[in-house]
């Protein structure tokens, strides 16, 4: 894994990339990517953890000012992967529950150290979970807010994970197209969120199928998905050249985003 060594000139901006490539048919692909968008900071957070026992990807979207979503984001994903390494047994044995407790105990680690360092800061934070555990490619998610888990197959969305929002509401009640969520002017508010002091209520999955050679997963925040069709998310994998591809969409999604456009930052696994 490392940084890419050289990106065109119109993606100097992004902030974060790391790649994995595979080596041989065991090594999946990762790309993981974000940007500051049209916003003076960048208030997501991703982080991973390989392990031979399974690979754990996290994206958070922290949610408040003075520095507090930024705060957020970066204490949850950081204490998610910390915590992982001595909670794989349980995530083995039991993925749904290991997953739960998992993210709980981080969330209870980012309010101890905002309030113990950062009191008085009030901040919120999104999050995305994808636990891939190995030899077995079995899929376990979870997911609070509205950035979102693709499962991408065969050029369809296979599923994708349900936003706790209200925009989602008006979709579940078929007041609101799909491709129309992200223009809606009630586009990021929440129905749950990870808080300072206050308890998670996650949303869990464990796949019954198992992932598929070069099955897609794609984690991102409401930044990237809400400028761009599922037709245009579905195209960014129908192609030769991934990465370039890649690149190229996320370009194209800062410029649609504009001059006041979010932070976005997107994780993709393809398994092999």
């Amino acid at each position: 894994m490392g940084l890419f060594s050289s990106l065109d000139s119109i993606f100097n901006k992004i902030s974060n990339i790391h790649q994995v490539k595979p080596r041989n048919i065991t090594k999946p692909f990762f790309l993981e990517l974000s940007d500051v968008g049209g916003r003076d900071k960048n208030q997501d957070f991703s982080s991973h953890l390989f392990t031979e026992r399974g690979t754990l990807l996290v994206v958070a979207d922290g949610l408040g000012g003075h520095d507090g979503g930024e705060l957020a984001s970066r204490l949850f994903c950081e204490a998610v992967t910390e915590y992982a390494k001595g909670d794989l047994d349980k995530l083995v044995e039991n993925s749904v529950d290991g997953l739960s407790a998992l993210a709980k105990k981080s969330a209870h680690k980012m309010t101890e150290i905002m309030l113990e360092k950062h009191p008085g800061i009030q901040a919120h934070t999104t999050c995305v979970i994808a636990w891939v555990s190995l030899p077995d490619y079995v899929l376990t998610t979870l997911h609070i807010g509205d950035s979102r888990i693709y499962r991408i197959n065969n050029n369809k969305v296979v599923w994708r994970s349900r936003d706790h929002s209200v925009v989602q509401m008006l979709v579940d009640a078929q007041e609101l197209t799909e491709d129309e969520m992200g223009l809606h002017e009630e586009q990021g508010s929440l129905t749950r969120s990870i808080s300072v002091g206050n308890d998670i209520k996650p949303s869990v999955k464990r796949h019954v199928k198992p992932m598929e050679e070069d099955e897609v997963l794609l984690l991102c925040t409401d930044g990237f998905w809400e400028v761009l069709s599922r037709k245009q998310i579905l195209s960014i994998f129908n192609t030769t050249n991934l990465q370039k591809n890649i690149q190229k969409w996320v370009s194209k999604a800062i410029k649609l985003g504009g001059k006041n456009g979010d932070n976005l930052t997107l994780q993709v696994y393809i398994s092999h």
